[in-house]
């Protein structure tokens, strides 16, 4: 089991599947929540509103300008926010200032805290709003990434993919920069997207969804889509979709310790009542 404390008073507890992968799973999240430290801001973005998420976008990009001494990413005194090419456009000026895992580029290196943490905001501020609602956003449990391990997925992990996240599922978080192949459909972008990434390795991090309604991954369109562009979306092995690894074990209880909380101050795994 997972249990997850919030605000030092309320407990969030997750029934962890038993298979190798969240055996694997729950090995790599000890180690990391024993040596980094929990985004705080990133794990409850889900209760911001709209404007707040938009004002931190705002902030990461006029931090980016001013320690780049330019205009480097057009900041409009107009802007249109349900334009998903203003979105692309953002994305597309991450990618040149992070780089990719493994290989950032040079000014990512060399940036001070502050920047990167700016450049890295773009990125997630983007991203959450595009999800535009709030609580349907699901629950991220999110830690430092200047520690943060990926390990690859194994073959036979690729059978636990599915299609439909489901009310009060955990499962394993977006481990990649980039782009997947349901978001080029849904960005509008074109096939041979160059930061085109698929789930391939995972985190310790997680998302929980604790919406009333069982969300489908797949929709008719990218279906649609999917097929015009011989994109085989049952074959496993693209790394479409999410991993579950458990279930919260009293959703109405976390809505409430969630959607009013602010920080997590404690994470454990335990199993038969012993603190692994």
């Amino acid at each position: 089991m997972l249990e997850i404390e919030v605000d030092h008073c309320h407990w969030v507890a997750v029934d962890l599947y038993r298979n190798d992968f969240v055996s694997r799973w729950a090995s790599l999240f000890e180690k990391t929540a024993a040596s980094c430290a929990v985004n705080q801001l990133e794990s409850f973005s889900c209760n911001l509103t709209e404007s707040q998420a938009k004002e931190r976008l705002i902030a990461a990009i006029t931090a980016i300008n001013q320690f780049l001494k330019r205009e480097f990413i057009d900041l409009p005194k107009e802007i249109n926010w349900d334009d998903q090419e203003w979105y692309n456009y953002l994305h597309s000026k991450f990618e040149r200032l992070s780089g990719t895992y493994g290989k950032p580029t040079g000014l990512f290196e060399i940036a001070p805290a502050a920047i990167k943490d700016a450049i890295r905001a773009l990125n997630f501020y983007v991203h959450r709003l595009e999800m535009k609602s709030c609580h349907t956003i699901p629950w991220y449990i999110s830690f430092d990434k200047d520690c943060y391990i990926r390990l690859p997925l194994k073959f036979d992990d690729y059978k636990l993919f599915c299609d439909v996240m489901r009310s009060g599922q955990a499962f394993i978080h977006y481990a990649e920069l980039g782009k997947t192949t349901v978001d080029l459909y849904e960005d509008n972008l074109p096939i041979d997207y160059p930061g085109l990434k698929n789930l391939h390795y995972y985190s310790a991090e997680i998302s929980l969804y604790l919406g009333s309604d069982d969300v489908e991954l797949f929709s008719n369109g990218f279906q649609n889509w999917a097929k015009d562009h011989s994109i085989d979306i049952t074959d496993t092995k693209q790394g479409l979709g999410i991993i579950p690894i458990g279930e919260v074990k009293n959703i109405d209880q976390a809505r409430q310790i969630v959607y009013n909380g602010s920080s997590i101050t404690n994470l454990r795994i335990t199993h038969h009542g012993q603190t692994i």
